[in-house]
């Protein structure tokens, strides 16, 4: 016995939509064919510039190389590498002949802005609000300029303080002069989290932010820390997480130093992370102006301190593939 719906048209209406599917087909072939002929060419010509030698500079140079030899089997692209530290200039015959400089670092990409090269620019390893300042100038008038931020996106912080704080909401924030601009965004994503934030500000005259930090800690589940060397650093980190200990609230960082030092977890890109995606963007022809946030990234836990406060936390593996769902990614 048969079962199911058997949907029989007239030949005429079977004809029309043939013709329709036709015609869609058409389309999208010539869509498809548009889009790969208007893509952007690949560069014959790369120079990556760091700002010094070795250290996170050298291992994004050594991924960037590593990856486009992988993934690029069909282009011959020429890299040549400059070190800020080797007197570079505008009149280098490096940057005159390069058709991308990719700058690794703020001084790199000070440099970069202040030839008088063609090529578009990619600024990589600086912070957003570095990045955007730099692109506004004057210099970067007479250049394309892009950049991968060395922060993470707020929203990525949001959803790894849900993680760590399942069942509370309320997230301290210490806004110091690196940081305050980006009040805004993270209202925002705390907002779509369901996430409280509750405010410091390092404010003109105030020097020592463990006095701020007093001024909240008792109102906050979780704290979460932003890259500002004005709230952290290698004198002020050590009291400050001391303090969050004593009180019992875990801090969301944003280093594997700032973990290993002993916040709960943290979320950042490493300079082999940001790398692989300066290759996908070469060869996707996806260099434009502007800037974006890291698509990679890792999540790291302090199991140690997470135990010592009572906090359960998943897989370090499961965090991530969490984060990256949320981000719309596999």
């Amino acid at each position: 016995m048969r079962t199911g719906i058997h949907i029989r048209f007239p030949p005429s209406r079977r004809r029309s939509l043939l013709l329709i599917l036709d015609c869609a087909l058409i389309l999208l072939l010539l869509i498809l064919t548009y889009v790969h002929s208007h893509a952007a060419p690949l560069p014959a010509r790369i120079l990556v510039l760091e700002s010094a030698n070795g250290g996170p500079y050298a291992a994004f140079t050594r991924q960037f190389k590593q990856s486009l030899q992988t993934e690029n089997k069909q282009h011959s692209i020429r890299i040549d590498t400059l070190t800020v530290a080797q007197n570079a200039s505008a009149e280098l015959p490096n940057f005159k002949s390069a058709d991308l400089v990719i700058a690794v670092g703020t001084r790199a990409t000070e440099i970069a802005l202040q030839s008088n090269a063609q090529a578009t620019i990619l600024s990589v390893l600086v912070p957003r609000l570095t990045a955007d300042r730099l692109a506004r100038g004057k210099k970067a008038r007479a250049h394309t300029v892009s950049a991968i931020y060395l922060d993470q996106p707020p929203s990525r912080y949001m959803k790894l303080a849900r993680i760590v704080m399942p069942n509370s909401g309320k997230l301290g924030v210490i806004l110091g002069p690196a940081t305050v601009a980006e009040k805004d965004q993270l209202d925002r994503a705390a907002i779509q989290n369901h996430i409280t934030l509750i405010y410091a500000a390092m404010e003109p005259g105030k020097t020592n932010p463990l006095s701020v930090l007093q001024g909240i800690i008792r109102d906050c589940h979780a704290l979460l820390a932003l890259p500002d060397p004005r709230v952290y650093n290698r004198y002020s980190l050590p009291p400050l997480l001391l303090t969050t200990f004593r009180y019992r609230v875990p801090v969301i960082g944003f280093s594997p130093a700032f973990v290993r030092a002993g916040a709960v977890a943290g979320v950042y890109s490493t300079p082999e992370q940001i790398a692989k995606q300066a290759a996908d963007m070469v060869l996707h022809g996806d260099i434009s102006s502007g800037g974006r946030y890291p698509n990679y990234f890792h999540v790291g836990f302090n199991f140690t301190v997470a135990q010592a406060l009572d906090i359960s936390l998943p897989k370090t593996a499961d965090a991530e593939k969490l984060l990256k769902r949320a981000a719309g990614g596999p």
